[in-house]
């Protein structure tokens, strides 16, 4: 019931917004939004220079941070223009003794504003659902690798059982929005499908099992990845190594070395062309007994 009065709450608000904003304007708006998303991919060398020159970005987040921060810059400079456009509009009805905003641009503002706080509406919600959903299997992970956990959950199941298996909030939330009238269109708009969500869960039962971390690094597809000479060398890296085991996260994300990695086409076209769920299938040993012809 609280996700759907906030809901209600939301689509309202932008109702309210489009209404005294008028149809014109929030089309504009979008159209803004649009166009500097799309003029963003056509100026990387730009974006680029901008990631480079924020402070405090990891090297290898910088790229993103650089289109991000383009976007933003494009979509203020053409919103501006808009406001200009708009203001004159505006200003020469006013002169010919018309409202500033007919009666027909609010309505209609009023069921364009409603559409995109629906939209945006839907893609908190399944921004949320994700979260939860990724909590909660890990979440599960955790307590099957404690005895005593594993223990409690076998005694007390309604703990500790479905995707809130913790009392985080996102966890909290996604079961709320799973139960609400709108569970189903956010499953249905949730990337994270039953096909990703069973991987995911695969690969945390192989990460807890010591025997099975070490079946699947013997797997031929994996060892092959493994095996690569520009892995092998960052692997061995003794500053690499010292990264990791400190835990340091933003040092692992600014190194330059790790950049380099990533930016081996054949490396990563290798690593695209593993068929995970394949993997880890043989590893749990789901892979159908092969019949002799």
């Amino acid at each position: 019931m609280t996700i759907v009065l906030l809901a209600l709450a939301f689509v309202l608000i932008f109702s309210l917004l489009g209404y005294l904003r008028g149809v014109v304007r929030i089309l504009l708006v979008l159209a803004a939004f649009l166009l500097a998303g799309i003029l963003t991919r056509y100026l990387g060398g730009i974006s680029n220079m901008l990631g480079g020159a924020i402070p405090g970005i990891p090297r290898l987040l910088k790229p993103l941070a650089g289109q991000l921060a383009l976007a933003i810059i494009l979509f203020l400079i053409l919103y501006i223009v808009c406001e200009w456009i708009l203001h004159r509009r505006e200003k020469n009805r006013r002169q010919k003794d018309l409202p500033a905003i007919s009666y027909g641009e609010r309505l209609g503002g009023m069921v364009v504003g409603a559409v995109w706080g629906i939209f945006i509406l839907l893609v908190c919600l399944v921004g949320i659902s994700i979260i939860g959903k990724v909590a909660g299997m890990v979440d599960r992970a955790a307590i099957a690798s404690d005895p005593q956990t594993e223990q409690a959950r076998t005694q007390t199941p309604a703990v500790t059982e479905g995707p809130a298996g913790v009392n985080g909030f996102f966890s909290r939330m996604y079961e709320q929005i799973r139960l609400s009238p709108m569970g189903a269109i956010v499953e249905a708009a949730n990337p994270l499908d039953e096909r990703v969500t069973r991987a995911m869960e695969d690969m945390l039962q192989v990460i807890r099992e010591p025997y099975l971390m070490d079946r699947f690094r013997r797997h031929p597809d994996i060892n092959r990845f493994l095996t690569n000479p520009s892995f092998q060398r960052l692997a061995e890296d003794e500053e690499i190594q010292r990264l990791i085991n400190n835990g340091d996260m933003y040092q692992l994300l600014d190194n330059e070395k790790i950049t380099q990695l990533l930016g081996d086409r054949e490396l990563v076209s290798q690593l695209k062309s593993i068929q995970i769920q394949q993997v880890l299938d043989d590893v749990l040993e789901r892979t159908p007994p092969r019949t002799a012809n």
